[in-house]
């Protein structure tokens, strides 16, 4: 008979970015080795980094719905996602107790973002739920070996498992010529991504091309208001679609201000396509320390250089090469699945 897994999290189609990738991704593996019933957070973006009663309500409805499921069913695992706000984490929190409240105690905590030590120290509410929540789990999933480092200082490194990201999609297409100006995003349209200094670094540009796919926030009138010749404003983007602008850009362009191990890097890397990308949470890992294409977060200036730096590159080609090897010798499903299925047979 198979293990089971309570899993809690948000999931695509409902709502699309890195971390619901990830859980589509993770769900779809496992389930081929346990029985899991999910229980599917359907976030909206333009609830991003709010508060409300609503969603306080919202996280006690789910506790109760964790308790029952757990009360009748007697999952093996509860599997879930470590949110990194203040809210978040009392949520995650309150989710763990509901569960251990119902009868079992096996917990196996994903966390995705680079940014934990900002979100620990950045209020003594945020270092209390934390230190409790690390209490009470048996496995926390992080995302690589310095990752594994930092969290060991906060929970004993044998309850610590590396699993690097992974793609829900694989395509192989052949790269196209890198030889214009063409250069993609691919992110939901938040301020924290970057995506303004992009397009005002852009606006100023009247011989390079930028293509722009994402989800609308709360901005999408002042997003619209930089369309232009050289500039194209899109909606959101997915499926074999987005592997084709991919294939046909120069360049991806990524000015996040924080991340943990991006899905759309890794598309890029799959699809040979270059990345330009700040230096923040755990991208360096990705790309390596050597990579020629960093800039600065939230410095434009820095952003016009890498561009300037990218348009005289000689070994673009032989860069686009690489890519495609470090995603499959290190990130492809094939070897995430053979970690991921790991993890969880693991005895600790």
């Amino acid at each position: 008979m198979k293990q089971s897994i309570l899993f809690f999290g948000e999931l695509t189609p409902n709502i699309v970015h890195g971390i619901s990738l990830a859980n589509s991704l993770n769900i779809g593996l496992l389930s081929k080795e346990f029985s899991i019933k999910i229980i599917e957070e359907k976030s909206d973006l333009k609830n991003h980094n709010k508060t409300n009663i609503s969603k306080i309500k919202q996280i006690f409805s789910f506790a109760n719905r964790i308790y029952k499921y757990n009360k009748k069913d007697k999952y093996n695992y509860f599997y879930t996602i470590f949110s990194l706000s203040t809210l978040g984490s009392l949520k995650t929190l309150i989710l763990i107790l509901s569960y251990i409240l119902s009868g079992k105690d096996k917990i196996i905590l994903h966390i995705h973002r680079g940014d934990f030590e900002i979100f620990y120290y950045k209020n003594i509410l945020n270092k209390f739920i934390s230190k409790i929540i690390f209490r009470m789990i048996n496995k926390l999933i992080v995302l690589s070996c310095n990752q594994k480092n930092e969290f060991s200082k906060y929970i004993d490194s044998s309850k610590i498992f590396i699993l690097e990201n992974s793609l829900l999609e694989e395509y192989k297409m052949i790269k196209q010529n890198i030889e214009s100006s063409n250069f993609i995003y691919i992110s939901n349209y938040i301020k924290e991504k970057g995506i303004y200094e992009l397009l005002t670094v852009f606006k100023s540009y009247n011989d390079k091309y930028l293509e722009c796919f994402g989800s609308f926030v709360n901005n999408e009138e002042d997003i619209r208001r930089y369309d232009s010749k050289n500039i194209k404003v899109n909606d959101f983007i997915n499926g074999k679609n987005k592997f084709v602008k991919l294939n046909q850009a120069d360049a991806l362009i990524l000015p996040s201000w924080n991340e943990g191990q991006p899905t759309i890097i890794l598309e890029a890397m799959m699809m040979g396509t270059i990345v330009l990308t700040t230096k923040v949470g755990l991208i360096e890992e990705l790309l390596g320390d050597d990579y020629p294409f960093y800039f600065k977060e939230r410095d434009k200036i820095s952003l016009q250089n890498c561009i300037k730096k990218f348009e005289r590159y000689k070994d673009k080609e032989q860069l686009s090469k690489k890519l495609i090897t470090i995603y499959y010798e290190k990130y492809s499903k094939y070897i995430h699945e053979q970690k991921l299925v790991k993890i969880f047979k693991e005895k600790n």
